[in-house]
């Protein structure tokens, strides 16, 4: 620690120091009566007295340049101890920045160019409001400085500081006033060639990025987990349709689902076709996929894409089947993030490419027992997925963002039983109780940038849950060789949609 003297004076106080440490400016004691004079360190000067504006006897020194050359706060008017207005000091020389017309003004900041300087200063009504002064433009309230660049104060809201600015005077922070309540909140406005805004809850700001770096993924996860376990919650030898060898077999189904918990809706069509090879029968289809997910003040995130699904089962015994089911899908994405730039809702947007790869290995035990005129068949299921979701760097908006490449992987185990009776000659019931436990600890973080202000990077979410889901299913047999199934689930909060609806024809030939 170095004393860096106070000049013969009672006390001396530091404010700020220039970017390579090598010089500190701030302001002395210099008598009992409180006399205060700015000063500008350096080791080789020391602390030099900065003096006062002509004809005044105070001064004090808030901030310097990043270079140390340009030294900006208050000194006292000539005569008028206590009306006190903002200087810039370079070259020796004291610059008055007055006030925007009031009696006060104070400079806390300057830019690390030198050349723009913020502070407070009274207005003609003597109410403080954050100032921004340049050579060219004087001293502009900020409000008027945003509004030259098409952006609005929130009502009720008032900027009374500016107290920091960056390297060339394009984002400025600060701390502004509620006539609502006697809430103060932090500010940061930016004008620039692209971009213009005004934060005045940059917690609530934060949180859109969040939502959008850690949430839209999952509208991608919603589409293979739609897939396998409604499409195709039964594997193909379960489909109700009689195994012939060498005969060959078709689907078409449709799916939707809501997770009320993520706000995500989702839709699948499929169709595809299966050939029964000894005791195997094997499957291929594609669909067409679409997701879409709600976020903050009307943004979200859709999808849409294809699928490709192949499935190989495998007849072990009368009573036992297997079955291996994969799924590739790529999906085009429209990420919209909304938040408050001001007074206005604003919105920046990116639209990166996501595909989800799905492994599900599954054994069915057919009617080991029989309750109440029902058939149980216990079955067990593991499934591996992994969702990718390309970094990208969103457009528009005052405050747009920069989000680097998202991957959630899940990893699940499924045990459950059906119960299946006959309604009749031609329809079948069959009711699902399932138990589900994801392993994974959690997900990717969440990493970027808010362009040209400042980088994030946060963990991953806990996802290991435990959930229960209920199905129900009805086939009906339309002919000898075509079947409609009408089917429906619900699940308690976790890995699975919250509703789930699905409706197929099944068909041999």
């Amino acid at each position: 620690m170095t004393d860096l003297g106070a000049l013969g004076g009672f006390q001396s106080f530091a404010e700020d120091v220039s970017d390579s440490g090598k010089v500190v400016v701030g302001w002395i004691d210099l008598d009992d009566d409180g006399t205060h004079h700015a000063f500008r360190w350096t080791e080789a000067t020391g602390m030099v007295d900065l003096g006062a504006m002509a004809g005044g006897t105070f001064s004090r020194a808030y901030a310097t340049s990043a270079d140390g050359s340009v030294v900006v706060g208050a000194a006292n008017q000539p005569g008028n101890l206590f009306a006190d207005h903002a200087f810039r000091w370079s070259g020796n020389v004291f610059t008055d920045l007055g006030t925007l017309g009031g009696t006060s003004s104070r400079a806390l900041g300057v830019s690390g160019d030198g050349l723009v300087v913020v502070g407070v200063a009274d207005n003609a009504s003597n109410d403080y409001r954050a100032f921004r002064w340049t050579q060219a433009g004087g001293m502009q309230d900020v409000a008027d400085w945003l509004a030259d660049a098409g952006v609005s104060v929130p009502a009720g809201w008032v900027l009374e500081t500016a107290e920091g600015v960056n390297a060339n005077g394009s984002v400025l922070v600060g701390s502004a006033s509620s006539n609502f309540s006697d809430q103060y909140t932090a500010w940061l406005a930016r004008v620039g060639s692209t971009e213009s805004g005004l934060l005045t809850n940059i917690p609530v700001y934060n949180a859109s990025v969040v939502e959008s770096g850690s949430r839209g993924v999952t509208a991608g996860v919603a589409l293979p987990s739609l897939a396998l376990f409604g499409a195709h919650h039964r594997s193909l030898l379960d489909s109700g349709l009689v195994r012939r060898e060498g005969g060959a077999c078709g689907w078409a189904t449709m799916d939707a689902a809501g997770d009320n918990h993520t706000d995500t809706r989702a839709e699948v069509l499929e169709a595809g076709a299966c050939m029964d090879v000894g005791p195997f029968r094997f499957g291929l289809g594609v669909g067409q996929d679409w997701a879409r997910q709600d976020w903050t003040l009307g943004g979200g995130a859709n999808m849409d894409g294809q699928h490709l699904v192949a499935e190989a089962d495998y007849v072990f015994s009368s009573s036992l089947e297997g079955s291996l089911l994969g799924y590739y899908g790529r999906f085009d994405t429209d990420m919209r993030r909304h938040y408050m730039n001001g007074a206005v809702v604003d919105g920046s947007s990116g639209k990166p490419d996501a595909e989800s790869l799905a492994l599900r290995l599954r054994l069915d035990w057919k009617d080991v027992a029989r309750l109440g005129g029902f058939g149980l068949s216990p079955y067990a299921a593991y499934t591996w997925s992994r969702t990718e979701q390309d970094a990208y760097t969103e457009t528009g908006g005052g405050f747009p963002a920069t989000f680097g490449a998202t991957r959630w992987t899940v990893n699940d185990l499924r045990v459950g039983a059906t119960a299946a009776r006959k309604l009749d000659a031609m329809t079948d019931l069959r009711l699902g109780l399932e138990l589900a436990h994801r392993f994974e600890g959690s997900t990717n973080g969440v990493n970027g940038s808010v362009i040209g202000l400042w980088d994030f990077s946060l963990p991953g979410q806990d996802v290991k849950q435990n959930w229960v889901r209920l199905l129900l299913d009805v086939d009906n047999r339309v002919s000898d060789n075509l079947l409609l199934t009408l089917g429906g689930s619900a699940a308690s909060e976790g890995g699975d949609a919250s509703w789930a609806l699905t409706a197929g024809l099944r068909a041999t030939f």
